[in-house]
Formats: C-alpha cells, sequence, structure tokens
C-alpha cells in the first residue's frame, strides 16, 4: 500500500556531480561587439556552424569565480559546443568529432529569436589548440581561461517546473515540438476531480531526456486555462479572498543518478523503479502509476488511467 499523499517541500539542490552526455566547449578571445540578429533561415549564417541551442549537458566551471557565467549552447549540425559570454575571453568553438578548439568573433555571432545562435558564413575562426578529456569532464586551458566544461549537478527533489526548465533547456524545446493527442488533452482539462500528477525523473536520465518535454507539453496543453499553482503561503490574494485550487497539477522530484536514485526516500516510499515514473492521485487517493514505457504518450496514458 502507498503511504498517504505528504505535503511537497522544495528544496535547493545539493552541490552534486553527476555524469552526462560526453562532448566539449571552449572559449575565444576577440574584441566583444555586439552580434547581429538572424531569423531560424537567415542565408547569411554558415551552413554547417548553425542552430546553436543553449543546452543542460555542460556548464563552464572556471579557476576564476568571475567566469562561472559563461553560457554554453551545442549544435548537432556542427557536432560542436559553443561557449559564450565568459569574462575572461569572448566566445570560442569546442569541436568534439576533430578535438580541438576555435575562437569566434562576436561579431560573426547571428542571434536567433528563438534564443539560439548562428556563426555567420564568412566566419574566420582562430585555433586556439585542442582540449583534453578527463573522465566526463573537458579541461580547456588557453590564454586567459583554464576551466573545464562539467555536467552540471542533478536537479534533486521537488523543484518548480521553471527551474527545471532553466536547467534543462531540452526538455522546453522538445515540448514546443511535441503534438499531444487533442482527445486525451481534452478528456484531462475536463476532468472535475482534485487529481495530482507527481513526476519522479533524474535529470541525468537518457530515458528522461527523451519523454520530458512530452510530460511538460502534456501539463502546459491540459492546465493552460485552469488556476495556476500557488504556495502553500499564498492560497489568499492580496484582499484576503481564497485563491481558487487547480483541480489538475503536475509536481516534479528530481532523483539522484543510479544506484543512487532507488536509495532515495521518495523512491521508496513510491515504489520507484524505473524512470520516468508518474503517479497519480485522485482526491487524494492513489490509483496507478504510468512506468517509462507507457510515458511516449503521457497524455493519453494518463487519461486512460483515470477512466478506471
Amino acid at each position: 500500500m502507498f503511504a498517504p499523499l505528504r505535503p511537497v517541500r522544495l528544496r535547493r539542490d545539493p552541490a552534486t556531480r553527476v555524469p552526462a552526455l560526453l562532448a566539449g566547449a571552449l572559449l575565444a578571445m576577440l574584441a566583444c561587439v555586439s552580434p547581429s540578429r538572424a531569423g531560424a533561415d537567415d542565408p547569411s549564417a554558415h551552413p554547417v556552424l548553425r542552430d546553436f541551442q543553449p543546452t543542460g549537458k555542460y556548464v563552464l566551471v572556471a579557476e576564476d569565480p568571475k567566469d562561472t557565467k559563461a553560457r554554453v549552447f551545442f549544435s548537432a549540425r556542427a557536432a560542436a559546443y559553443l561557449v559564450r559570454d565568459c569574462s575572461a575571453c569572448c566566445s570560442f568553438l569546442v569541436r568534439t568529432g576533430a578535438g580541438v578548439l576555435e575562437s569566434v568573433p562576436e561579431e560573426a555571432l547571428l542571434c536567433r529569436d528563438d534564443g539560439g545562435c548562428d556563426i555567420r558564413s564568412d566566419v574566420q575562426l582562430t585555433s586556439l589548440g585542442r582540449f583534453s578529456i578527463d573522465g566526463m569532464d573537458i579541461r580547456i586551458k588557453i590564454r586567459g581561461l583554464c576551466a573545464r566544461l562539467q555536467p552540471p549537478p542533478p536537479v534533486l527533489g521537488w523543484q518548480r517546473l521553471a527551474h527545471i526548465l532553466d536547467h534543462t533547456p531540452e526538455y522546453g524545446r522538445d515540448a514546443k515540438t511535441y503534438k499531444p493527442d487533442a482527445e486525451a488533452v481534452k478528456a484531462l482539462a475536463s476532468r472535475t476531480e482534485r487529481i495530482q500528477v507527481f513526476v519522479y525523473f533524474g535529470s541525468w536520465c537518457t530515458v528522461c531526456s527523451t519523454l520530458m518535454g512530452r510530460i511538460v507539453r502534456t501539463e502546459q496543453e491540459s492546465t493552460k486555462d485552469k488556476p495556476p499553482q500557488v504556495d502553500a503561503k499564498d492560497t489568499k490574494d492580496e484582499k484576503g479572498v481564497d485563491r481558487p485550487k487547480p483541480n489538475l497539477t503536475f509536481d516534479y522530484y528530481g532523483l539522484p543518478p543510479a544506484p543512487e536514485a532507488w536509495d532515495d526516500p521518495e523512491a521508496k516510499l513510491r515504489d520507484i523503479t524505473k524512470l520516468p515514473m508518474l503517479v497519480v492521485y485522485v482526491d487524494q487517493k492513489y490509483v496507478g502509476k504510468i512506468a517509462a514505457v507507457d510515458a511516449g504518450r503521457p497524455e493519453v496514458a494518463l487519461a486512460n488511467l483515470l477512466k478506471k
């Protein structure tokens, strides 16, 4: 039997490292100039060095703490990481296939409306040498910068969706491209019971990297016309009137990397054995779980579970 549902408490992520997908990143030193704006199909963009998007696979950790705010982008087309906004230098490429680092002039960057960027076709790249691999880290040592590209600490515990999407931007992009079943979404949105969906996942989990965007889109579509979730302390508005409570809510719990994941107290309490896994309650009564194998179409699996 499942234990009674307990209140969700948010807590900060501990500074824990976790393995992630291998790849690389590096920096370049040139005069920083405001990059140009570009559309999704700018003809001036390089045919290969384009489609760079923010990534949660790596963060730049430099010996100088001032350099920790650098942004890391990845392009599957270019098979490279792009590091921007490092205080020690401007932008650079980490070419994971060739194992080299190359500087990119800021004026050669084309910022996209979707938050990504391309590189101009006439760019003049400058070699910065090679990077080295240390376990899952990419070691970068160039003039003005000694740093590593490291997998970020995992998302742990109960977390707001906004924080999860900030940590792993890929989830948000996948959510935008996923097309949920319209009838299933309509069925979820029309339910009048108090439905709570608890999503257990690992930001380090490769299966989660494929399915979390679909789960996020399911929440967005099925709750878009409903009252937003509020903190326990904000149940009343500024006039002291009770805020309306949403009847369908999603809460997210990040687990540490396996095998420690299965020893997490929440994982043991809810008998979590696969990721991602959705645990569903109706009017605070447990009704079932949706495992990864059924989460390929999470809105359909959830609607079918609630039919029972």
